[in-house]
């Protein structure tokens, strides 16, 4: 998939963000992993090629039609585990930022 790379301090665990290029809770979410210094990678669901959007549909089971339209977003994936919608305490527990002290 044709991933944007961000980098950051802490890369010990698997961090994928499927976004949507005008999505606020998206762009959150995205800020948030900046904030924390974690490195990540994102694909923008609308602004993908139809190949790489049928690759994430498939790693979802499920149709993702042009523009991502009716699924929640963002999704992000922590070592294979989902959270969907932005959730900064979720995704602080998934990646241990509390005993990181980045909570």
């Amino acid at each position: 998939m044709s991933w944007a790379e961000v980098n950051g301090e802490i890369d010990d665990k698997d961090v994928a963000l499927y976004s949507l290029s005008y999505c606020h809770a998206c762009d959150k979410a995205k800020n948030y992993l900046k904030e924390k210094d974690i490195e990540f990678r994102y694909l923008d669901i609308d602004q993908a090629n139809p190949e790489d959007r049928s690759e994430a549909a498939g790693l979802f089971g499920m149709d993702i039609p042009e523009g991502g339209k009716s699924i929640a977003f963002p999704i992000i994936v922590v070592n294979n585990e989902k959270i969907i919608g932005f959730n900064p305490e979720k995704i602080s527990d998934k990646l241990n930022l509390r005993r990181k002290g980045k909570a």
